[in-house]
């Protein structure tokens, strides 16, 4: 993502402790120099180094720096990896500032309609015909959904047979379903 962001022209800036494993130093110690008061903008995204000093850092910008806005990758609860677990998502993260800061953040990514209106100005895309392919109901097909094109629910991932009847409470029903591509 960094540096997704950086080729697009965006300056990324990494609070200096940020790679500092070695301390565990949180909370006021922490901004001891105050925050980096050009940062406009925090993005709330799956960190697999999430710490108590990033959200903490995170949310003094979001609470002290006037009109810095947060911004979410996506709202994904949980990850499923590799190793048949289910990790926390980005949503875990997104939550946590929206707590901490009393914001609400910009939704760039799944499930915010954003992205899908951007791919159609800038790439040329047909919405109609267009299909979003997912394994989530809460996230992929409502991503679909929200931003007008045809969804494709595939049984392989994150939403199960099981799963489904729980997760329709999201009202998110796709509008073609497979078990699997095998």
């Amino acid at each position: 993502l960094k540096q997704e962001m950086t080729e697009a022209g965006a300056e990324v800036v990494d609070p200096y402790y940020a790679h500092d494993t070695s301390s565990s130093t949180s909370g006021p110690a922490i901004v001891r120099d105050g925050v980096d008061t050009e940062i406009k903008v925090v993005v709330g995204a799956a960190d697999w180094n999430l710490s108590h000093r990033k959200l903490s850092y995170a949310t003094m910008c979001l609470n002290t720096i006037p009109g810095c806005v947060l911004v979410a990758t996506n709202r994904d609860k949980l990850f499923p990896a590799s190793d048949g677990n289910q990790y926390p998502g980005a949503g875990a993260a997104v939550a946590a500032l929206e707590y901490c800061a009393s914001t609400k953040a910009v939704d760039i990514g799944k499930p915010g309609p954003r992205l899908l209106d951007i791919l159609a100005k800038s790439k040329g895309m047909v919405k109609s015909r267009a299909l979003m392919v997912g394994d989530r109901l809460d996230t992929d097909i409502a991503f679909g959904r929200r931003g007008g094109v045809d969804t494709l629910l595939v049984l392989t991932g994150c939403t199960t047979t099981r799963r489904q009847a729980d997760e329709a409470a999201y009202s998110m029903v796709p509008h073609y379903g497979l078990e699997s591509f095998a």
